[in-house]
This record gives C-alpha cells, sequence and structure tokens, in this order.
C-alpha cells in the first residue's frame, strides 16, 4: 500500500488542537469494537489509531491534523460510502458522540484521495453483490492534466470494476489499473485520475 507525502496542511488555533486532543483521549476507552468514530454531520471522524486501522484494513488514505503538544495525529473524514463498506465487512464500529470541529471540513489532498477511494470501494461493494449491474460506472468527461504526457489532454470516460482490480478507462483508450485490492495508484499518473474523480462525483455530499 502507498501513503502518499502528507504535509502540514492544517493550521490549527489552539481551541481546536485541544479539541483534537480530547477526541484521541476520548477515542481509547474500552470499547467492544474494531473502530471507534466521532459522528460529525453527514460524515464520520476517525482519528490517531482508528485513522491507522482503516488504512491498514482497506488502504484508505489518512491526513494529519494537530493535538495541543503540536504532535500530528493521523485523521480521516469517513463518507456515507465509506461506512457502508465498513458495515459490510467483517469489521465492527462505535460511532461516539455528534461533534463540530472546524477542522473537519478542511480540506487536503489525502483527504481527498480517500474520499474517492470510499466512493471506489463502495461501488466494488456493489459489484460483489449483483454482479454485473454496477461493473461499469460511466464519469462525467473532464480534461485533466495528465504530467506524464506533456502534449496529451485526458479525461477519464469510465471505471470498470473486475474482482477487486478497478481500471480507468480514458478517451484515449488507455485503461489504467487504478487499484488492485488495497493497493492504489498514487504516482504521477494514478494521483491525477483520482483528484479529477474527486471534483466529478461529489463524495463528500
Amino acid at each position: 500500500m502507498t501513503l502518499i507525502n502528507q504535509k502540514k496542511n492544517h493550521t490549527l488555533n489552539a481551541s481546536d488542537r485541544e479539541q483534537v486532543s480530547r477526541l484521541i483521549g476520548l477515542s481509547k476507552g474500552n470499547y467492544d469494537a474494531h473502530f471507534v468514530f466521532f459522528k460529525n454531520g453527514k460524515t464520520w471522524i476517525a482519528i490517531a489509531d482508528d485513522a491507522d486501522r482503516l488504512f491498514e484494513v482497506f488502504g484508505w488514505q489518512t491526513s494529519i491534523v494537530y493535538d495541543a503538544m503540536n504532535c500530528p495525529v493521523s485523521w480521516m473524514v469517513i463518507t456515507f460510502y465509506g461506512m457502508e463498506v465498513i458495515k459490510h465487512s467483517k469489521y465492527s464500529y462505535q460511532a461516539l458522540e455528534q461533534i463540530n470541529i472546524d477542522i473537519a471540513t478542511l480540506s487536503s489532498v489525502e483527504q481527498q484521495v480517500s474520499s474517492v477511494q470510499q466512493y471506489v470501494d463502495f461501488n466494488r461493494l456493489l459489484v460483489a453483490t449483483f454482479g454485473e449491474t454496477k461493473d461499469k460506472l460511466p464519469i462525467r468527461k473532464k480534461i485533466i492534466s495528465h504530467t506524464t504526457e506533456v502534449d496529451k489532454m485526458l479525461y477519464v470516460d469510465s471505471l470498470v470494476f473486475y474482482g477487486d482490480k478497478v481500471y480507468a478507462c480514458l478517451n484515449d483508450g488507455q485503461r489504467i489499473l487504478l487499484a488492485d485490492g488495497k493497493n492504489w495508484l498514487l504516482n504521477d499518473t494514478g494521483l491525477p485520475l483520482i483528484l479529477a474523480l474527486e471534483s466529478l462525483i461529489g463524495v463528500m455530499s
């Protein structure tokens, strides 16, 4: 699995950092579950060890926030699609109190990638459940900059699912292996494709 380079992209005020530390403490209680989440509006938050476990189990990218001591802490926003994947997995979870924390709405490249991964995994779940009914997911066309082909402008035409493999089909006929199980193509070819998908499918809505 690949964890993309994370940057210090959240400038938190003292109150937010205290909130992060408080959530870490709450997440470390004696819970009979594989994961502990915090409800946050229409999404859920995983923090510290729970965010890291999600990466290990599903391969979804973690973001970084900072606690009261200004130490980096893993952080993940779980969308409706990600929660459906977790519900249908062999892993249990417990959702704790409703929270309202400003950094939950901040965006980062890692969070965008995670959102697409959760959406794609939800569709993999549909394929596994219903077979060919969702084996080709059309994507609205959008031009993307393809860094490995300077003179070529490409867009994703569709996603195709074969078992645990997910292919991005491009307008020029290329079929790029985007994911194989929880291993994702996050290099100069795959990352622009994933970020283009995030802006199209509205996975955070």
